[in-house]
């Protein structure tokens, strides 16, 4: 049967399927995982307490209609093993814990995803040493769970917390010295439904540069002008300093070191590029640029999301949905 084969069941995997679902063609989408959703599953609302378009929702909504659909086909805890090319397109060989399949595709959408930055890395964080140092993606796994934050330590409500931009992002260093792009925009959105659920909390923003995508660049100076208790430091830190609570070392634009206490320090980790890209890039016949990102000019190998470099989940869902119509296109110029 003649299909396009997805690897990857995230936001732009699944709005391939369902793209290529409305059109009449039939895909099947090869997911790692037990799941459908990808990182979104992870995420939590930030209406504060009106929709701010933080996009959370979006996947379930995709993964809602890529499972009623019949032309959308699903294999979970499945890896691809081999690839064979034929004039048709290709033979992709499929293991799932009933065995072996090998699909026909007449093009693949490798949508694979990336991969949080992990913030014990950098041992001058020490997010393994104190329970209060948390990643963005453990205030939203919280979030998600009981709909508030408390200190991991204590567990009462944040009476003061800061929020660390940059984490993992234009680090060369650590081999990440681009920016990953979503961590403005969901960071300042996190922190609008923090306020609303604790109205006591007083955020304290570190950051470089403000980069939102398509919200206002104005729109974090105007809340901190309009809420007291909102408060901006242009600064990266340079360490946390463990102790009863979590101390921030920054300097301040006069070039003077400043240290500051906080109840929960939050890390507003980057993307850095799966460390599956070089196997998959030799399997398809592609290549991966200098930091590890997927790149294709094979005509029936689509590279979508996250994959590709760093992007929010709605340019992710943007590409899935490009590469279904270019696979659609593939299709029916062979037909």
């Amino acid at each position: 049967m003649r299909q396009v084969v997805i690897l990857g069941g995230g936001a732009a995997g699944l709005a391939a399927s369902v793209e290529l679902s409305r059109r009449g063609l039939v895909s099947t989408i090869v997911e790692r995982s037990p799941t459908l959703g990808g990182r979104s599953l992870d995420l939590a609302c930030k209406g504060s307490p009106a929709c701010v378009r933080c996009d959370a929702c979006y996947p379930h909504d995709l993964r809602r209609e890529a499972s009623g659909s019949e032309r959308v086909h699903v294999m979970l805890r499945a890896e691809v093993e081999e690839v064979r090319w034929t004039p048709e397109g290709a033979e992709v060989k499929v293991s799932t814990p009933d065995g072996m399949t090998i699909l026909e595709a007449g093009a693949v959408i490798l949508a694979t995803g990336s991969t949080p930055f992990d913030p014990s890395a950098d041992p001058r964080l020490h997010s393994q040493d104190c329970p209060d140092v948390l990643s963005s993606l453990d205030v939203e796994r919280r979030l998600a769970a009981a709909n508030r934050l408390t200190v991991p330590s204590t567990g009462r409500p944040p009476q003061e917390m800061a929020i660390v931009q940059c984490v993992g992002s234009r680090d060369v260093k650590r081999g990440a010295p681009y920016c990953s792009k979503a961590c403005c925009k969901y960071a300042y959105k996190l922190g609008l439904r923090l306020r609303h659920l604790h109205p006591d909390l007083r955020l304290t923003f570190f950051f470089m540069d403000w980069r939102p995508l398509e919200d206002a660049r104005k729109a974090l100076e105007a809340w901190a002008a309009a809420d007291s208790q909102v408060r901006l430091v242009r600064s990266r830190p340079a360490e946390v300093i463990p102790g009863e609570r979590p101390t921030l070392r920054y300097a301040t634009p006069r070039e003077s070191v400043e240290e500051e206490s906080f109840d929960i320090v939050m890390l507003s980790v980057g993307m850095v590029p799966c460390s599956a890209n070089p196997r998959l890039a030799e399997l398809f016949g592609i290549d991966v640029d200098a930091l590890g990102h997927l790149r294709s000019d094979r005509e029936r190998v689509l590279v979508a999301g996250t994959s590709g470099g760093p992007k929010d989940i709605r340019e992710s869902v943007e590409e899935g949905t490009a590469a279904a119509g270019l696979a659609a296109r593939i299709l029916e110029a062979k037909d």
